[in-house]
Order: C-alpha cells, then sequence, then structure tokens
C-alpha cells in the first residue's frame, strides 16, 4: 500500500469523520489508526516496499536517506500528512 492513500490527520474526531463520511454507501471500507510518526523512509522497487524508518521530523527523514543512499538508490520519504513523496537521492 503507499501511504498517500491513507490520510493522515491532526485529530482522531477529524478521522473519525472521515471515514464515517467515506463509509456510507460506497464500496470503501476506511479504518481509523493512530500513529506516532508523520514520514516513513521506504524502500520501493519492483519485489520490494517496506518501511525502513519513521520519524516526526523531515530532517531525520532525510538524515536517515542520506546515511543509507549509498547501498539503496530506492529510497523514498512520504509524507503521510500531505501525501507527498521525496526521491531525490542525495
Amino acid at each position: 500500500d503507499t501511504p498517500f492513500i491513507h490520510p493522515a490527520f491532526d485529530t482522531k474526531s477529524e478521522a473519525e469523520s472521515y471515514a464515517e463520511y467515506n463509509n456510507r454507501g460506497r464500496h470503501h471500507s476506511y479504518e481509523v489508526i493512530e500513529i506516532d510518526y508523520r514520514y516513513e523512509v521506504r524502500i520501493v522497487n519492483p519485489t520490494t516496499n517496506e518501511i525502513l524508518h519513521t520519524t516526526n521530523e523531515f530532517n531525520d527523514a532525510y538524515e536517515y536517506v542520506i546515511e543509507y543512499s549509498s547501498a539503496h538508490a530506492d529510497l523514498i520519504i512520504y509524507d503521510l500528512k500531505t501525501g507527498k513523496s521525496y526521491e531525490e537521492t542525495p
């Protein structure tokens, strides 16, 4: 699953309202879960899509990518709040 299709909200109440509205009469089944991070660093390629690191700070995620980019050219930072992804390898 790509994280940007699972929106993140500031409050649980906002998430529950979103899920309730989008579950009505549709073929969706949104479930509210609480996470304690905003950014995911994933390794994404044709055979792998897994979370390697989570954090609340973009700079921490970026430093992780810098540290491991020599071994992996396919690291992506996902911002779960905005849905943006950052694929630049430093």
